[in-house]
């Protein structure tokens, strides 16, 4: 889970810029990126086929986890506080997570496995430069 946003941070950072008439989709704009830091096409191909075949079942549990969210805020709305809904709401919410993560792993591993070696050093090397932390201009002192 965590490799995937830092990967989407990187990506949308490294995409050209699209032409001002154009509007790119979100595969558009991860295929344009993934290519200009130096994947091949297959790679690409790969990472956004692995993504397309899982997301009906992580935009399902997406949604049950929102559901679960919803069900925690009314539950907590109510006077006095309906503790049974709450950690019901709660372990469904606790439960959704856990399985969005578990899939989200079970994406980036079938990722990895068809991705080349070439094209692993690209993903690490995304993946490298978008955990360092921007850095900081340095401060002019001001002159007494």
């Amino acid at each position: 889970m965590m490799l995937g946003m830092i990967l989407a941070v990187a990506l949308q950072a490294a995409a050209p810029a699209a032409p001002a008439g154009a509007q790119a989709t979100p595969e558009q704009r991860t295929r344009l990126a993934l290519a200009s830091r130096g994947m091949s096409q297959a790679g690409v191909d790969a990472m956004i086929a692995a993504e397309k075949k899982h997301t009906a079942s992580l935009r399902s549990i997406a949604e049950r986890g929102q559901a679960a969210e919803q069900n925690l805020r009314a539950a907590l709305a109510k006077r006095p506080v309906d503790v049974e809904a709450f950690v019901a709401a709660n372990t469904a919410r606790g439960e959704a997570s856990s399985a969005l993560q578990r899939e989200a792993v079970m994406v980036a591993n079938e990722q990895m496995r068809a991705l080349s070696p070439a094209d692993r050093v690209v993903l690490s090397q995304i993946a490298v430069s978008a955990s360092q932390p921007p850095r900081q201009p340095a401060k002019s002192q001001p002159k007494r």
